[in-house]
């Protein structure tokens, strides 16, 4: 079964080899001064999976819900080649992601919710507030 060890909001995030690297993670308040406006956000996750599932294909799914039923949602599939696989033994193998939202548009102020499925099965809710600036 996977295991979303890590999940965050953050300002940017990559990838390289099984490695993940986030800058400003923990977001929760985007400040915009007009809607509808365009999300400047990423979101980081690793899900981990034990050795015996890896070589299984899988599907990431990330959904944001505003406010009115507004929802956006994406996916991406993946499966590991066996020989790529070098794992210790009790090793589980953590698969970095880092999602762009970049250019969703949201359309209204308030609290919106990013649903995270792995293979179809929820497993965390990340929310955020868009808010006008003071």
């Amino acid at each position: 079964m996977a295991i979303l060890s890590t999940s965050t909001i953050c300002d940017f995030a990559s990838t390289r080899g099984n490695l993940l690297s986030i800058i400003n993670g923990g977001i929760s308040r985007i400040y915009v001064n007009a809607v509808p406006s365009i999300l400047p956000i990423y979101v980081a996750l690793v899900v981990e999976f034990e050795d015996l599932e890896i070589s299984l294909p899988h599907e990431i799914t990330i959904s944001i819900d505003g406010l009115e039923a507004n929802t956006a949602t994406g996916s991406t599939a993946f499966q590991v080649l066996e020989e790529d696989l070098k794992l210790e033994v009790s090793e589980k193998f953590l698969v970095p992601f880092a999602i762009p939202l970049l250019g969703l548009l949201i359309n209204e102020y308030g609290k919106h919710i990013i649903k995270i499925y792995v293979d179809d099965e929820f497993m965390r809710e990340l929310a955020f507030w868009v808010i006008r600036p003071q």
